[in-house]
Parts: structure tokens; C-alpha cells; sequence
């Protein structure tokens, strides 16, 4: 009795998948501290950045616009 070539490639198939599968599979690391360090990291970016006073709100505000005449809305034309 003949092994059919079609068995042997769904073998070597599920093998190589197998493999794959095992190699991809990363161990999820519940690392406390590295994600405190992620964390301090990104909070120290964002306040560099943002808790300053942007240079334009310290002089003269020329384009904000008190009172408006037109309606607002996503089409002012159609309101």
C-alpha cells in the first residue's frame, strides 16, 4: 500500500504550522516595573510639551473673534 504524495504534504504542512506557531508565541512578560518606566516616560514627554505656555497665548491674540455675526455649524451657508 502507496502513502499518497497529497498526505505527506498535509504532514509536512501541519508540522512547519506547528512550528511557526510555537516560535511565534511570546511568553507575556507581567513586568511591573517596565511598564512603571513606560509610564514616566510618557507622562515626562507629555508635560514637556504641553504644560508650557504656547508662544502665541502670551502676546496679542489678533484672531479670536469674540462675538460672531455668521451661524457656526459644520456648513455655516446652510444653517
Amino acid at each position: 500500500m502507496k502513502i499518497q504524495p497529497y498526505f505527506l504534504l498535509f504532514i509536512a504542512l501541519i508540522i512547519l504550522l506547528g512550528k511557526v506557531h510555537r516560535c511565534s508565541c511570546k511568553e507575556a512578560d507581567d513586568d511591573d516595573d517596565n511598564e512603571e518606566r513606560i509610564k514616566v516616560k510618557f507622562y515626562s514627554t507629555f508635560f514637556r510639551y504641553f504644560k508650557t505656555i504656547p508662544h502665541y497665548a502670551q502676546g496679542k491674540q489678533l484672531h479670536i473673534v469674540s462675538r460672531r455675526l455668521v451661524p457656526s455649524g459644520p456648513n455655516p451657508l446652510h444653517n
